[in-house]
């Protein structure tokens, strides 16, 4: 009787110390990625307003929380902003050649994240980045952990 009491006591810890393990998980991930209202910030700037947002590189969930439209079938970022997925053979489109087409269409929003991604791929960056320059403004900037979480917005 002595020993089911034993393994009662050691199953109850374990699934104490497994409930403050997962909730430490969580409170990190919410200080790395953030939380609910670092979303809600993110999406009242990228609102596209019946146009598309254009998630160079940042959470795809944006796409959703501002009912955008999908402006191309990459709408992952790293389909495009990545040196892996550079080459043709890869997405089976150039992404120099569908990224000039993204900020052609002249999406109301640009998702950008900082740092920038170290293996991105500079040639599509360099489109993008002239675009922002040239035709959009910073509309927020969220830090969530050791990131900046821009969005910039087309000038009327």
């Amino acid at each position: 009787a002595g020993g089911i009491g034993c393994t009662r006591w050691v199953t109850a810890l374990l699934l104490v110390a497994a409930l403050i393990a997962s909730q430490l998980l969580l409170a990190g991930q919410r200080r790395a990625r953030g939380g609910a209202s670092d979303a809600v910030r993110l999406e009242a700037a990228a609102a596209a307003h019946g146009r598309c947002l254009y998630d160079y590189d940042g959470p795809p969930a944006l796409y959703r929380l501002t009912h955008s439209c999908l402006p191309s079938r990459f709408v992952l970022p790293g389909h495009l902003d990545t040196a892996n997925e550079a080459s043709a053979a890869g997405l089976g489109v150039d992404s120099v050649t569908e990224t000039r087409r993204f900020m052609a269409s002249h999406p109301a929003s640009v998702m950008f994240d900082l740092p920038l991604f170290e293996r991105g791929n500079r040639a599509t960056l360099a489109i993008v980045t002239a675009e922002l320059a040239r035709h959009y403004v910073l509309a927020a900037d969220v830090r969530t952990g050791k990131r900046h979480r821009l969005v910039y917005r087309r000038r009327s």
